[in-house]
């Protein structure tokens, strides 16, 4: 098939870094929207219904519904679930209507600072980050107070308009990490000592900025989404309650195993909506989601009746310096596995699957992602169609990686 439609840099979110409201929000990971197009075009150009069960920013959901296909999306993330609603109510938004948006919220941006500051601060909002974080420091004091202010100051907007509120919710959303002693490198960790000396940014600087980019984004693409992205379940697994989608495709990309952790990456943004009101809801998040990274391993788990993954679980659990490591190998396909048995039941009998996945390295034992996915799902009566490589990837030590492309039909 046409291999050469897939360039490298599709499979990263480096090419819509520019485009408008793909970038409202920080996001490591991810694919281009050319990527999705491409893979509509070459493997399912008659679809009229399709799945994203791994949606993060709902990119796949976005293309699909811009070209009047019928998407659904499943995502855990309280943050992402709420900024895709917003986008989804900006861009189904006629042009007149975007101007009109973007010119109140151009008026709400003058003199922000003062008009958070002559806030008081939310003791709710408060009280929650020290149940929460504790004895953790993530804000200097005076971010630390106008970030309280500026949750009064969105319920008071909210009386006036609940989609100005949300928007401005989401330029708060992108800015508590800038504006905090913390940083997004790979996960979520502390600013070094000459970071923090170069100086915080402010939070209300950076607010206007962020708030000055969306507001532009809104009029910049004119055209009128024509259906919006539909959130059918949180998590993935609940596929198995829903009634039968009668999907043609799925366009999906799992979270990489131990790759971003993407809930405690967005611990400050849960924290903010009022996700997080004890210690305990953090993990309870995480125990929710795929089991893909060391920190989410929780107990036991059985590795799926497949040879080539028992094979490595078995060799992490000789070499591994961290037992978690086989544990986090057996419970990601084991997981992986069971969802897509989930999806299966939705499917169309002439569906294809679209999966982006990449390949990992502990303890000198090589994890081949896309070989034991196609194991895995072929015990489930997928059908294997191709692998298309997409770009090199490189592990700590330097061992070639990659990213490729998994086409499945449903089987018999």
């Amino acid at each position: 098939m046409g291999k050469d439609k897939f360039s490298p840099l599709m499979g990263t979110f480096q090419s819509s870094k520019k485009e408008p409201f793909y970038s409202w929000y920080p996001y490591l990971e991810g694919y281009s929207p050319d990527y999705v197009e491409a893979i509509l075009d070459e493997f399912m150009p008659h679809a009229k219904t399709i799945l994203d069960p791994f949606a993060g920013t709902v990119t796949t959901g976005y293309v699909a519904s811009r070209l009047n296909i019928k998407s659904y999306y499943c995502e855990i993330n309280p943050v992402l679930q709420f900024i895709a609603d917003v986008k989804s109510k900006v861009r189904k938004l006629d042009l007149e209507k975007r101007i009109e948006t973007s010119e109140q919220l151009d008026e709400i941006s003058k003199n922000l600072k003062d008009k958070i500051r002559n806030c008081d601060e939310d003791c709710f909002l408060k009280e929650t980050y020290y149940k929460v974080f504790q004895e953790s420091t993530y804000f200097q004091e005076q971010n630390f107070r106008d970030i309280l202010s500026s949750k009064t100051f969105l319920n008071e907007l909210k009386s006036y308009s609940i989609l100005n509120s949300d928007i401005v919710k989401v330029a708060i959303l992108s800015s508590l990490v800038p504006s905090s002693l913390l940083k997004r490198a790979g996960d979520l960790r502390y600013k070094t000592e000459k970071e923090v000396e170069k100086g915080i940014p402010d939070f209300n600087d950076t607010l206007e900025d962020k708030l000055k980019s969306l507001k532009e984004d809104i009029v910049k693409e004119e055209t009128q989404l024509p259906i919006s992205p539909i959130l059918i379940c949180g998590s993935a697994f609940n596929l198995k309650k829903i009634p039968n989608l009668k999907l043609d495709g799925v366009i999906t990309s799992p979270p990489y195993v131990n790759g971003t952790n993407y809930i405690r990456n967005t611990k400050l943004e849960l924290w903010y909506l009022g996700c997080l009101r004890e210690k305990k809801d953090l993990k309870y998040l995480r125990e929710k989601s795929l089991t893909a990274g060391i920190n989410s391993v929780n107990g036991e788990y059985s590795s799926p009746d497949v040879e080539s993954v028992r094979k490595v679980v078995n060799e992490l659990e000789k070499k591994a310096y961290d037992n978690r490591i086989p544990k986090m190998i057996s419970g990601y396909f084991s997981e992986l596995q069971e969802i897509f048995f989930y999806i299966r039941k939705h499917l169309n009998d002439d569906s294809l699957l679209a999966i982006d996945i990449g390949d990992s390295k502990y303890a000198g034992v090589l994890v081949p992602t896309d070989k034991l996915l196609v194991d895995s799902l072929r015990e489930i009566k997928y059908n294997y169609i191709e692998t298309i490589k997409l770009r090199d990837r490189y592990s700590n030590d330097g061992t070639p990686l990659k990213q490729v492309l998994l086409i499945f039909s449903k089987g018999d």
